[in-house]
């Protein structure tokens, strides 16, 4: 990651290059990060990170977005040799977007609004937006906005969480059952408790 930030003279960065640096959107819930959608924002590229929530500028996906989206990253990889403004930020929400969850959270939190009408497809769309894309210099904000992410959800107490929620509350018959279990150990403990101290007595 420090070469990351650093900067490789050598060679373009590829998407597998910094595939490390990013959990997906669902990941980073699981952990305790929150989304918001930036409002009030001039720039579609300006994320922010406040303590644990992720700030993300709102985005319309329709049917044509793919379209621009590309002629505009082919414009940005053919005539700004030394720059990637766009094909960074693409990069993010491809890291960020790996299954339909993902799109789901984020349709959730107001920062995706899908003309598409599955999230999928827009998932998909991301996806395949970030193949053989070349990161000159990959954005220096954004790497440091997902190091300290990355911090955050390396927390043993913030693994611990994340865990408990994939393992036993990722449905809500889980959830149930797993604070049914919580219930019935507590009474179990108890009911132990005042038979010790019935047979002191």
């Amino acid at each position: 990651m420090a070469s990351l930030l650093e900067g490789e003279n050598d060679s373009s960065l590829t998407r597998i290059t910094i595939a490390g640096l990013f959990l997906s959107a669902t990941e980073l819930k699981e952990a305790g990060v929150k989304f918001e959608v930036k409002k009030a924002s001039q720039c579609l590229l300006d994320l922010q990170l406040s303590g644990h929530t992720l700030r993300i500028p709102f985005f319309r996906v329709e049917d044509i977005t793919e379209v621009i989206v590309r002629n505009l990253l082919a414009f940005e990889q053919c005539h700004c040799i030394n720059e990637s403004y766009l094909a960074d930020y693409i990069a993010v929400l491809d890291f960020l977007i790996n299954t339909d969850k993902d799109v789901d959270l984020l349709i959730k939190n107001g920062i995706i609004e899908n003309w598409l009408g599955d999230s999928n497809a827009v998932a998909k769309m991301f996806n395949d937006l970030g193949v053989n894309i070349m990161y000159p210099d990959f954005n220096v904000q954004y790497s440091l906005i997902f190091q300290r992410l990355n911090a955050f959800c390396a927390r043993p107490w913030n693994k611990k969480v994340a865990t408990l929620r994939r393992d036993y509350c990722n449905t809500p018959w889980k959830m149930v059952a797993s604070i049914a279990g919580i219930f019935l150990l507590v009474l179990t403990v108890v009911q132990t408790v005042f038979s010790i101290l019935q047979g002191v007595h």
